[in-house]
């Protein structure tokens, strides 16, 4: 009689007090269980790095190439300082020690040491006129024992007294590590002087010629009375190849 009515529904405060507290010491132990699980991570990093972690070993790298040792270094964690140098038995680009020794231990982020062959070394042009002091350096940056005694000279008329003519044995010549280089200097002009060919050339130019030699020319016609003395050489003496001493004359026969 009264028709249908609306009942209250029951008051919903979520899950008994009893599973709350379950569900936040489960919560609790699993983030406890993280922490600890993370603590224990550090701790044995720690220990590693602390105990053989922070250590490496030199790799074996004598015998391969500069670049494949520096690789092999960079993997390491050790960091390459490279010098060159000449070598008898190692070719060029090679490496031919380490400073320290392969398998030694070190920190990471240590430098290596290594030294990468040039190869042998091989006498340096020197260009005639330069100075003995110049020659011996140039010598001795190319891996070679530069020699000079006072019976080590030539005569030159084009290069100064004292100045280098040339070495023995000669620039380009591969040497070992080391060896002697004989450096040769100028004494200075020669008092003799081969005789130059002018025959068939005018007079004065063949006088020209020898009078650059220190020689003195004297002009002969070769038909007395008639013939033109600075007329064309036919003939010389002394003959052409002739060794004399500076300031000889040279009778030139013209026509």
């Amino acid at each position: 009689p009264r028709g249908t009515r609306a009942l209250p529904r029951p008051h919903d405060d979520g899950p008994p007090p009893h599973v709350r507290a379950r569900r936040r010491s489960r919560t609790a132990f699993a983030v406890w269980t993280a922490i600890v699980l993370v603590l224990a991570l550090l701790v044995g990093v720690g220990a590693w790095w602390l105990g053989s972690g922070r250590w490496t070993a030199v790799p074996n790298i004598v015998g391969l190439e500069a670049a494949a040792a520096q690789q092999l270094l960079t993997e390491s964690d050790l960091v390459a300082r490279v010098t060159e140098t000449y070598h008898d038995d190692v070719a060029a680009g090679v490496v031919s020690a380490t400073e320290p020794a392969p398998q030694a231990e070190l920190l990471r982020g240590s430098t290596v040491q290594i030294t990468v062959s040039t190869g042998r070394p091989t006498v340096p042009e020197i260009a005639p006129g330069t100075s003995l002091a110049d020659a011996e350096r140039a010598l001795r940056d190319a891996g070679l024992t530069p020699v000079h005694t006072s019976d080590d000279t030539d005569e030159s008329d084009s290069v100064p007294e004292g100045a280098v003519v040339r070495t023995d044995p000669d620039a380009g010549t591969e040497l070992r590590v080391g060896t002697d280089v004989t450096i040769v200097v100028s004494s200075g002009e020669s008092d003799t002087v081969e005789v130059p060919n002018v025959v068939g050339k005018d007079f004065d130019d063949a006088s020209d010629i020898l009078d650059e030699l220190d020689l003195d020319a004297e002009g002969r016609s070769a038909i007395p009375f008639l013939g033109r003395s600075d007329g064309q050489v036919v003939e010389q003496r002394p003959s052409p190849g002739t060794t004399v001493e500076r300031g000889t004359t040279v009778t030139l026969v013209t026509v």
